[in-house]
């Protein structure tokens, strides 16, 4: 299981890296994060199994390359969440925003050319080598004999145990940091229910309705996100552009109000008795 999962990511990331140089667009970019990210949480469920050292190693070459498309990623992010709310505008309104949208994504080149020079140098082929060995022939360290069902049930409970520590003791008026933390754990979690799934059936219920809360979450950070990127344009914008981008804000701030309610009623489902039976979780 350990080996198939970490597999499969890279795989996905060896495809993916090649057209970060020939067609670096939006879902690209977004889909060599996922992988990223996936691998690293996939490292992490299987952390008791593999050799530590190479791990964190690779663990940490990930990050690096994490952040490198996180740059670009967010700032994709900004601007298509930017262009949704001009539909709402005015059109006198809507070409004013228009121009303070083009100033944020011109970002985007030169934090591509830095990914792409970065995945050009000697640090990332030896990330690439180094994801491939791991693929290859996983460093495992731990008695394999053990039924995959029983290994993947006890792997996927400790992300999960994490989540409901901290899911319990948080709410609609818990701070945008506790609230991303959240978040991180959230996929931690999704992330190891889904790799369980082909063993698991069960599993399934479980990672769609983390998956549902990490969205949400997702969506209440990509508001905060948003809305500093409008009070420093707004700071350095002609006054036009500060107005309408105050009323974009404001819509934000509506948001994020209503999503800081919405993500309890994920957790709910996602922490059912029903939903979380095949962890033996007692919570």
């Amino acid at each position: 299981a350990a080996s198939a999962a970490l597999s499969s990511e890279v795989r996905r990331l060896l495809v993916l890296l090649p057209l970060l140089f020939v067609a670096p667009d939006v879902e690209v970019v977004h889909e060599a994060r996922v992988a990223t990210r996936r691998l690293r949480s996939h490292l992490r469920t299987f952390a008791e199994l593999l050799e530590p050292s190479h791990r964190e190693s690779l663990r940490t070459e990930l990050r690096w390359l994490g952040d490198l498309l996180g740059r670009v990623r967010d700032l994709d992010v900004l601007v298509e969440r930017l262009v949704e709310h001009t539909h709402a505008l005015t059109a006198d309104d809507a070409a004013t925003f228009g121009r303070l949208v083009d100033r944020l994504s011109a970002g985007r080149g030169p934090a591509l050319d830095a990914l792409q020079r970065a995945l050009a140098g000697a640090r990332a082929v030896t990330l690439v080598d180094a994801a491939v060995a791991f693929a290859v022939e996983p460093p495992i360290v731990r008695d394999g004999s053990r039924p995959a069902r029983d290994l993947l049930a006890a792997l996927a409970a400790e992300p999960f145990r994490a989540l409901s520590k901290r899911a319990n003791r948080l709410g609609p008026d818990s701070s945008m940091a506790d609230l991303h933390d959240l978040r991180i754990r959230t996929k931690r979690a999704r992330y190891a229910a889904e790799v369980a799934q082909p063993v698991i059936p069960a599993a399934r219920a479980q990672a769609r309705a983390l998956a549902g809360l990490q969205g949400v979450l997702g969506d209440l950070h990509d508001t905060t996100i948003t809305e500093t990127h409008l009070r420093a344009a707004i700071a350095s914008g002609p006054a036009d552009e500060a107005f309408v981008a105050g009323l974009v804000t404001a819509a934000e701030q509506r948001r994020a109000a209503a999503l800081r309610h919405d993500w309890q009623k994920h957790w709910q489902r996602a922490r059912r008795r029903k939903v979380r039976a095949w962890l033996d979780v007692s919570n």
